[in-house]
């Protein structure tokens, strides 16, 4: 039977792939475990602060690429401290999806050119 998406399943995947990397015989290799989980729990976080911000505030995103920074900035300018909270969770998330994804630049150039 299949349950209805929710966007908490996303960290239930990353938590998931992380526990992948602890098997000795996994067939995930640990940087893609790490960079998927990262990611995952950062767009989760992401769409669960967006669906409140929308449902709570009548928050009305652009739907483009900004909606990320807009989303964020719009959680540290409301005067809520939750909703800071929320904004510099959300930012540290980002910066390690960015920093993961970067990383992983690095080590392809690397391999490619070293």
């Amino acid at each position: 039977m299949q349950t209805i998406f929710s966007w908490e399943q996303f960290i239930d995947i990353a938590r998931f792939l992380v526990q992948e990397t602890k098997k000795q015989d996994s067939a995930i290799p640990d940087e893609a475990a790490y960079r998927c989980a990262i990611s995952r729990s950062y767009y989760a976080a992401f769409r669960i602060a967006l669906d409140y911000a929308m449902d709570t505030f009548d928050y009305c995103p652009e739907r483009s690429g900004m909606d990320h920074t807009n989303l964020r900035n719009f959680m540290r300018e409301h005067g809520d401290v939750q909703l800071g909270r929320i904004a510099e969770k959300l930012t540290r998330l980002r910066n390690w999806r960015k920093k993961r994804r970067l990383r992983g630049a690095d080590i392809w150039y690397q391999s490619q050119c070293g």
